[in-house]
């Protein structure tokens, strides 16, 4: 590099480096040799030029393992003579992104520029980060829908407050009630008999024999309706299923009596005492204080229990859709608020805020990052004349007219220009509209508008020294064919002052003497 060229490479703020290739004997790059870096490119790489220049990629990488980026990997894409290469890269050891640009000006040699965009690379990944929270939650408001296909009668029935209803009817009805779910779980129980409890389902044998009838009591019973049936323990119980939107979630039991109106077989219950090993005295004790009832006393009770269980199982439904709704209601609410935080974050970082026209009654919104791009103190917000004056006066105009023909046509604008903010500072914008319609009806035009200025002046950098770089390598090129006529000349000047002392000294040929005047003058001197 010319070194007129080196203090503007080092104050750059975009790191520079030249390599030149070593290649092998079949011409293919094997490794590179950094020839020139400047200050930028250390910062960067956290690598002084004491370490780098004279030394090839593979030495750095063997020495100390430490490199922003594998130029080695970049042999066979290595830019062409004249031509670029630009792509993002990631560095894990600097946990930075850079935009790295290669360019090719001389064989076998080229040249890079890093930028470091790690700023923008974290917005675009606070971004991503918002948008797959806010999808999760939606996602897990999703779950609790596909759960209700599964819900459990304990998960919507208050079986507390049951409990305690019952606790209390009991003294007056003298009937055992029981809440059970599809799984056989007892929910809810009181007035259970002695002969169930202390005999039945003691016994391994006939527990079998309950459980047994707690199945077929409870198979194909359709809403609404009652199933009546004798145990195979030679009790009777009654039930009727609980349903809740449509969804059989259990069965409510009446059960462990007789009715008064058929006869009492103690031989039966004689001949299971002995089948089973009860103590025939205790178990005939419990059998005489089981309950006998009418039937239709039965078919009234089991028609209240069942309405009132149905009763409280819906409420309980319909408190858990309302606690669905507050907790749907609570996450989306929270997904938002993290969303616009996150979209705030985002737009600061990016330098990006918004806007919007409302047509309705000319006026104008700016979000606080609009403020602080226009250096102005939030609060008042501006009016579209004062806003408009912000650009620089040479684009006032072609605002204006985006603006109109928006309104005009529908059209979306997208332009790059100049303000001059509160603060008297210059800045590089991209401002973007589009038009908002309410049943066909334009209403507002809504954009953003980006602070590019470090953009443009970091791509009027990389111009300007691609420029100088160019220029450098041309007054190299006409020095060295300078050099190259001068030592022609000095050649052919030394031949004729040679000459000329020969003529001056004499003892020549007349013969000769011609031969010399025909090199100077191209003919014969008379």
């Amino acid at each position: 590099m010319n070194r007129i060229l080196y203090p503007i490479f080092d104050s750059a703020t975009l790191g520079y480096a030249q390599f030149r290739g070593l290649t092998n004997a079949t011409g293919k790059f094997f490794d590179y040799e950094f020839i020139e870096i400047n200050e930028a490119f250390e910062k960067m790489t956290d690598q002084s030029s004491k370490k780098l220049l004279g030394k090839t990629v593979q030495q750095v990488v063997h020495d100390d393992g430490k490199m922003v980026f594998d130029w080695l990997m970049v042999s066979e894409n290595v830019p062409h003579h004249g031509k670029e290469k630009e792509f993002e890269h990631y560095c894990e050891q600097m946990n930075k992104w850079y935009r790295i640009r290669l360019f090719s000006t001389e064989t076998n040699t080229f040249s890079a520029l890093l930028e470091d965009i790690s700023d923008r690379k974290a917005a675009e990944k606070t971004l991503r980060e918002s948008e797959d929270t806010y999808r999760r939650k939606c996602e897990a408001i999703s779950s609790v829908n596909a759960a209700l296909e599964e819900l459990e009668l304990a998960d919507i029935f208050d079986t507390a407050l049951f409990q305690k209803l019952m606790d209390t009817l009991f003294p007056l009805t003298q009937m055992g009630i029981g809440i059970i779910d599809l799984h056989g779980n007892v929910l809810v129980g009181t007035g259970w008999q002695d002969i169930c409890t202390k005999f039945h389902r003691i016994n391994k044998e006939s527990c079998r024999l309950c459980v047994e009838s707690d199945t077929e009591l409870t198979t194909n019973v359709q809403e609404g309706l009652f199933k009546k049936y004798r145990c195979k323990n030679s009790m009777w119980d009654i039930s009727t299923p609980i349903f809740v939107a449509g969804r059989h979630v259990g069965n409510i039991f009446l059960g462990q009596f007789l009715f008064d109106s058929e006869s009492f077989d103690y031989e039966t219950f004689r001949a299971q005492a002995k089948k089973f090993g009860y103590d025939e005295e205790l178990y005939l004790d419990a059998l005489a204080r089981v309950p006998r009832w009418p039937e239709k006393q039965v078919n009234d009770a089991l028609t209240f229990y069942s309405e009132l269980a149905n009763l409280i199982a819906n409420l309980g439904y319909s408190n858990y859709l309302l606690s669905k709704d507050i907790i749907e209601r609570k996450l989306a609410g929270e997904a938002l608020a993290e969303r616009e935080t996150r979209l705030l974050e985002t737009a600061q970082i990016a330098h990006v805020g918004g806007w919007t026209i409302d047509l309705r009654n000319d006026s104008l919104i700016w979000s606080e990052e609009t403020f602080m791009i226009h250096e102005r103190e939030t609060g008042k917000q501006p009016t579209i004349e004062e806003a408009i004056c912000f650009y620089h006066a040479d684009d006032q105009q072609r605002v204006t007219d985006a603006i109109r023909k928006a309104i005009e046509t529908g059209d979306s604008f997208d332009f790059e220009a100049r303000i001059l903010t509160a603060k008297g500072q210059i800045k590089n914008v991209r401002t973007v509209g589009n038009m908002v319609h309410e049943n066909g009806v334009a209403i507002a035009i809504r954009g953003v508008i980006q602070d590019i200025t470090e953009r443009v002046r970091n791509e009027s950098e990389q111009t300007r020294l691609r420029e100088q770089l160019h220029q450098s390598q041309k007054m190299e090129a006409i020095g060295q064919l300078a050099g190259g006529v001068a030592h022609d000349f000095n050649n052919a000047l030394g031949a004729i002052m040679g000459a000329v002392e020969l003529l001056k000294i004499g003892g020549i040929s007349e013969s000769e003497q011609s031969d010399y005047c025909l090199l100077f003058h191209g003919k014969e001197l008379k």
